[in-house]
């Protein structure tokens, strides 16, 4: 019999996989991605992708994916356009890091709505960018608030709704959150993120619903 425990642990795995397909699927069919997988070049017995850096610095995690833009390698097959005088809102190449949000949370002391990933993996990401010189860019794809989790959180009416769409940042972006309140957590505020694309964009890159 499945624990609780494990079944939703089960439920925040296949609900990370669906936003990493999804902001995959955009990156690359909107904004002519080319996206690497790295699980799916080296065996990484289910950790995630590892780089090696210095000894001195231990092994770090790295985001998932790494999309190099197809205007440098003349080995892909791609239809007729001029890649080169394509206008880039995202840098040329990057780790990529993905998060599907159900709903946002709203931080009073700043105002603001906010969204955020484990202080862990934030570390590790900064020392990726630190050791291969290589952009993390953290994407958030947020789904709808709903008005009752918006009354849980005592949202101010000038500020509803909440956010929702595809928003991307550096995991460089300054922290809108004190890490002293929440040892687990970074948190940025959402106003301070590019939106790339809204929910129903997302989907029809995707072609498939958004459950």
């Amino acid at each position: 019999m499945v624990s609780t425990r494990d079944a939703q642990f089960q439920e925040k795995l296949e609900q990370g996989k669906t936003g990493e397909r999804w902001t995959f699927n955009y990156t690359c069919r909107v904004l002519h991605y080319v996206g690497i997988p790295l699980s799916k070049i080296v065996d990484f017995k289910d950790k995630g992708p590892r780089i090696s850096i210095p000894a001195t610095e231990g092994r770090l995690n790295t985001p998932e994916v790494l999309p190099i833009l197809t205007i440098a390698p003349d080995t892909f097959c791609i239809h007729r356009h001029d890649w080169a005088h394509e206008q880039l809102i995202l840098p040329s190449e990057f780790f990529l890091e993905s998060k599907l949000k159900r709903k946002c949370s709203f931080y009073h002391k700043n105002k603001a709505w906010q969204s955020g990933i484990d202080i862990w993996c934030y570390k590790n990401y900064l020392q990726t960018e630190k050791f291969t010189g290589k952009p993390v860019l953290i994407f958030h794809l947020i789904f709808p608030t709903s008005e009752e989790a918006m009354d849980d959180q005592v949202v101010p009416s000038a500020k509803r709704p909440a956010p929702t769409g595809l928003y991307v940042h550096p995991v460089s972006l300054p922290l809108a959150y004190d890490p002293d309140r929440n040892p687990r957590m970074v948190y940025w505020k959402i106003e301070d993120m590019q939106r790339l694309a809204s929910l129903e964009e997302v989907k029809a890159a995707s072609w498939e619903e958004l459950a």
